[in-house]
C-alpha cells in the first residue's frame, strides 16, 4: 500500500508541477487571461513561480527517494501555499466581496474562465486557482498518507568490523 500511495504522491506532484508551470508561462487565453508568451516577462515576476518549481521538484525527489524530514518540509510548503490561495480565492465566494475587492477582481480576474457561478457580491474564483486548489489538496494528502504509511529509506550498510 505504501508503494501506491508514493506513486500517487509523485503523480499529482508532478501533474501540479506541470499545470503550475504552463499556467505561469503559457498564453492559455482566458484559462490564466494571457494571450503572450512568455507570460512572465521579467526576471523578477518570475522568481515566485521558479521558487515554487523548485520547491515542488525537491519534494518529488524527496519522496522518491523516501527522505522523510525534506518529504515534511515539503508537505509543510505546499500546506502553507493552499492556505495562501484558499484565504484569497474563497471567502470573496463564500461571503461576498467588498467594492474594493471586486475592483481588483475585475481587473486580475474579470475575464478568466470560471467553473463556478458567480451571483451578487459573491465572486467566484477563476478557474485555474479552483484547479491548483485541488491539485495542492491532491499533492498533500497523497504526500501526508506516504508519510504515514511508508517506511523510510534503506540506508546502506557500512562493512561492519568484527572484532577478534
Amino acid at each position: 500500500m505504501a508503494g501506491r500511495w508514493r506513486k500517487a504522491a509523485v503523480a499529482s506532484q508532478a501533474t501540479l508541477l506541470v499545470y503550475f508551470q504552463m499556467c505561469m508561462w503559457l498564453p492559455l487565453g482566458a484559462w490564466n487571461n494571457q494571450h503572450t508568451f512568455p507570460v512572465l516577462q521579467s526576471p523578477r515576476a518570475a522568481v515566485g513561480p521558479a521558487a515554487i518549481g523548485l520547491g515542488t521538484v525537491a519534494l518529488m525527489i524527496a519522496t522518491s527517494l523516501r527522505i522523510r524530514p525534506l518529504m515534511w518540509v515539503g508537505a509543510v510548503g505546499h500546506f502553507g501555499w493552499w492556505i495562501a490561495q484558499a484565504l484569497t480565492i474563497w471567502p470573496p465566494y463564500m461571503w461576498g466581496a467588498s467594492e474594493q475587492y471586486a475592483a481588483m477582481y475585475d481587473r486580475a480576474w474579470g475575464r478568466t474562465t470560471k467553473v463556478l457561478p458567480s451571483w451578487g457580491e459573491h465572486l467566484a474564483p477563476d478557474g485555474m486557482h479552483v484547479f491548483i486548489q485541488a491539485l495542492l489538496l491532491a499533492v498533500l494528502i497523497t504526500t501526508i498518507a506516504t508519510l504515514l504509511t511508508g517506511r523510510p529509506a534503506p540506508f546502506s550498510r557500512a562493512a561492519t568490523v568484527v572484532s577478534p
